[in-house]
């Protein structure tokens, strides 16, 4: 089936070139628009998504809303509709890659990148919550490392496409298909969604404060053989504290914005989104005016030259001092 789509057209407006992902929610394919000749990307959505006519007017209605979202680090829909069986959506085309691949390759970031790369998270969700738009599925496969402005950036796509996996009945904030099986990915699972509550602005800075504990330890909080017992660790457990898990302590501002993230209840999170972005980019200002003071310190020595200079400088001083302590015993001693 996605081996097919290539070459084809969609909406009569969107030639398909060739497959650039695949996730829970559909493949994402490069594509062509015709007339303005634009690169974008065009997410082919599973269809079972779309078994009812009101799942159809749910999928519209969620689409015309993210499709409103604007912000450097949140992606930008152009379009999206239903073309006979083929459920679309079309988005700007990023090149780079996840944040996941990012975090395999680097390894664990230190406190002033992930406290850029959390502020920035938190300012796309604070755009999209200001539309009434909740992620629910954030994750690092979710976010996309993109070069912005010439400088390598967070983009967040996925914005409410986990909402279409959820039974279309009276309870919109229910968390379980028919099949009763849980929507989204469990190790970045809010408590209140694994226990079917309602849902809120708060639910994505719990997935947001596992993420940058992962970004920090290399690991998220809570493991487990089955995505059940992962999920109902959230519940149950608390998070192991960051700076027992790695060699350099992180700053103890850092350490807090993100127990609070992860507190169990709503309520005991920050109240929202922009309070957390606002946090974490002075705490990363502050390491960042720390590590220029260390680069421009008079102190710091620029190449090898300077320091054999420095060192035989030194060493001239110390013998001098060494010399005048024994001129002034020998003065007592007369």
């Amino acid at each position: 089936m996605t081996i097919n789509l290539i070459g084809t057209t969609v909406d009569g407006r969107f030639l398909i070139e060739n497959l650039i992902g695949k996730g829970g929610y559909g493949n994402v394919f490069k594509a062509k628009q015709y007339g303005i000749n634009r690169n974008v990307a065009i997410k082919i959505l599973h269809q079972h998504l779309l078994k009812s006519d009101i799942a159809a007017k749910r999928f519209a209605r969620e689409a015309r809303l993210t499709s409103k979202i604007r912000h450097e680090n949140a992606v930008t829909i152009y379009d999206f509709g239903i073309d006979g069986n083929t459920i679309f959506l079309v988005m700007e085309y990023l090149q780079g890659q996840t944040l996941k691949d990012f975090l395999r390759e680097r390894g664990i970031l230190s406190p002033m990148e992930t406290a850029k790369i959390g502020s920035k998270i938190a300012n796309a969700l604070h755009a999209a919550h200001s539309l009434g738009v909740i992620h629910r599925d954030l994750k690092p496969g979710n976010i996309i490392m993109t070069t912005i402005n010439g400088k390598l950036e967070p983009v967040v796509i996925d914005f409410g496409l986990a909402k279409l996996f959820i039974q279309y009945g009276e309870n919109e904030e229910n968390t379980l298909t028919e099949s009763n099986i849980l929507i989204g990915t469990p190790k970045y699972m809010p408590p209140e969604m694994i226990q079917g509550e309602t849902l809120d602005n708060r639910t994505d800075l719990y997935s947001l404060g596992i993420i940058l504990y992962e970004l920090l330890t290399g690991s998220t909080p809570f493991k487990g053989k089955t995505p059940m017992i992962i999920a109902a660790k959230h519940v149950t457990e608390q998070h192991k504290p960051i700076n027992n898990l790695i060699d350099s302590p992180i700053p103890k501002k850092l350490e807090l914005i993100i127990d609070q993230m992860l507190q169990k209840k709503k309520h005991k999170r920050p109240e929202n989104a922009q309070i957390v972005a606002n946090s974490l980019m002075k705490i990363y200002e502050n390491q960042n005016s720390k590590t220029q003071k260390l680069a421009t310190s008079p102190f710091q020595l620029k190449n090898s030259s300077e320091k054999i200079i420095f060192s035989l400088f030194s060493s001239k001083i110390i013998l001098l001092v060494i010399v005048i302590f024994f001129v002034i015993i020998a003065v007592f001693a007369l």
